[in-house]
């Protein structure tokens, strides 16, 4: 099972702020649906994965692309971004 949390794509004149609680600490990732998002998470560069505690986060997007916040360890298993944007995720650790 991956954890997710998707973030919808906003008006362009829009930011992008969200929050999210992580109940398991581990590395998470942010996936976007088109490529590359340039994100900072608790004001950390996000093009990397970044660890999360357990606890609220926030998140900071650039840009109007639909991004996930997803477990990295599925990223190394094999869970692709096809299957992130095409499939049934399951938001489990983080809401």
């Amino acid at each position: 099972m991956s954890a997710s949390i998707a973030l919808p794509a906003p008006r362009r004149e829009q930011t992008r702020d969200a929050r999210a609680t992580c109940r398991i600490p581990q590395t998470y990732a942010l996936v976007a649906a088109r490529g590359d998002s340039q994100a900072r998470i608790d004001g950390i560069d996000a093009q990397a994965p970044v660890f999360l505690a357990a606890g609220p986060h926030t998140l900071d997007v650039a840009g109007d692309d639909i991004v996930w916040l997803v477990w990295s360890a599925a990223l190394q298993r094999g869970l692709s971004r096809a299957d992130i944007v095409g499939g049934d995720m399951q938001h489990a650790d983080c809401t």
